[in-house]
């Protein structure tokens, strides 16, 4: 009779425990919604998508091969053509040039790579049509930083050979993506048919020195999409997990462009940092001290991406913009004398 009892309260504490637990969180939820809190929500700019990025577990992610089609953003019946070559290469012509050709390298982000726009859009297509007798290659990704284009120069290099000349498209906003924010790695992952949303990132020791972590990635905990609260407790422990780090990011960007121009000129190739935001790049001294005036350049092609140089319904720069781009680098290219063989 006693151990009966004993079952009995114990199901009632228990009953009791998971009651008010339920009841706690019933209430935090309802004052996280006053205050104006959401539960996680994703994207769906990327719904039409195919999926366009692969998982890798040293750059995080990496272009998947394939010619690619979908519908335009906008709705009005027009169709993307990306295509992706081996190894992770957008198309910079209708089949790949040869590889005796000498060679240009362009790395960097979704800018370069010319996501939201056809093939035949993107500013590394127009240079190599600028330049027939060159192979012009383009290992832009979308969402790199400078960090991760840093690593795919390395790996291409250490793979397929050597280049002639990489030029890498700078964006400001390449110094938060380096130190991985908290707020970049969340928008990250707000992408859902994007694929994988893990970043390798970069911070400095206490010698100041740079430190490199292996891709991590923003916590979304279950049944963040339908509980703010669960959204809550991700978001607490990225704050900690991954804080801004202000006062790291020029320093990191600084050695990390300095490590680029080095690795790239040790290998026999010709470094440039092309500029493609209408900010001015501040650090340009830092980046030159040391460097060989004739192994590496600075190109400034920034322009400010208004309206109408977006792609309606995405926001990407368009093939004007690209148009852009591709002017300036090709009139830079002929006064920097590089391509003369």
């Amino acid at each position: 009779m006693r151990a009966v009892t004993v079952s009995r309260e114990r199901r009632l504490v228990m009953a009791l425990v998971i009651g008010s637990t339920l009841f706690s969180l019933a209430v935090a939820e309802a004052f996280l919604r006053w205050r104006g809190r959401e539960p996680w929500r994703y994207s769906d700019v990327d719904r039409h998508e195919p999926r366009l990025y692969e998982e890798d577990a040293e750059l995080g992610w990496r272009n998947r091969e394939g010619a690619h089609r979908f519908p335009t953003y906008n709705g009005d019946g027009g169709t993307i053509v990306h295509t992706i070559w081996r190894p992770g290469l957008r198309a910079t012509a209708p089949a790949p040039p040869p590889a005796s050709k000498p060679t240009v390298l362009f790395i960097g982000d979704s800018i370069t790579e010319g996501h939201a726009i056809s093939d035949w859009e993107t500013y590394p297509w127009k240079v190599q049509e600028a330049f027939p007798e060159w192979r012009v290659l383009n290992l832009g990704t979308g969402g790199y930083s400078t960090y991760q284009s840093y690593l795919a120069m390395l790996r291409y290099l250490e793979d397929e050979g050597r280049v002639d000349i990489v030029i890498y498209g700078y964006l400001p906003f390449h110094l938060e993506r380096n130190v991985a924010s908290a707020a970049w790695l969340r928008l990250l992952r707000t992408f859902k048919n994007r694929g994988p949303a893990a970043i390798p990132y970069v911070t400095l020791n206490e010698q100041g020195g740079l430190r490199f972590h292996a891709p991590d990635r923003y916590p979304v905990f279950p049944l963040a999409d339908r509980l703010a609260v669960a959204r809550l407790v991700g978001d607490s422990l990225a704050k900690r997990r991954f804080p801004p780090r202000w006062r790291e990011r020029e320093r990191v960007m600084v050695e990390l462009l300095r490590m680029m121009v080095r690795e790239g000129n040790s290998r026999g190739a010709k470094v440039a940092v092309l500029n493609l935001s209408a900010k001015p790049f501040n650090n340009l001294e830092a980046v030159q001290r040391g460097t060989k005036p004739d192994a590496f350049a600075f190109f400034e092609c920034g322009i400010q991406i208004t309206s109408d140089l977006q792609v309606e319904a995405e926001g990407h720069p368009n093939g004007a913009a690209n148009t852009h781009w591709s002017a300036c680098v090709t009139r830079l290219l002929r006064q920097q004398s590089w391509l003369e063989h």
